[in-house]
Formats: C-alpha cells, sequence, structure tokens
C-alpha cells in the first residue's frame, strides 16, 4: 500500500483509461485505473466517487 489516498475517478474519453486523482502528502496528481491498483492505494478504485 502507498501513502497516498485516491480522492475521486475520472472516466476516459476518447478511449483513454479511466483515471484516479491522488492526494500523497504534499502532491496530488492523476494516475491510470490500472497503476492505481497496481500500487494498492487506497480506498480501492471501485469505491471512489465519480468525478462530475
Amino acid at each position: 500500500m502507498r501513502d497516498g489516498k485516491g480522492l475521486h475517478r475520472t472516466r476516459g474519453n476518447a478511449g483513454r483509461n479511466d483515471t484516479a486523482f491522488v492526494k500523497d502528502r504534499s502532491i496530488s496528481f492523476d494516475i491510470y485505473e490500472n497503476l492505481y491498483r497496481d500500487r494498492g492505494y487506497l480506498p480501492a478504485f471501485d469505491e471512489l466517487p465519480w468525478k462530475e
């Protein structure tokens, strides 16, 4: 498990993968769903709210 925490997920457009927005201490970033899952961020990707 990583230190960061997922805050929300965003649907990929034009064939792109879905992403999760992660806050990790003093930085925040978008990460592809497969990397989010592989790196063990919490909460689980399927539990993140969708960004409107």
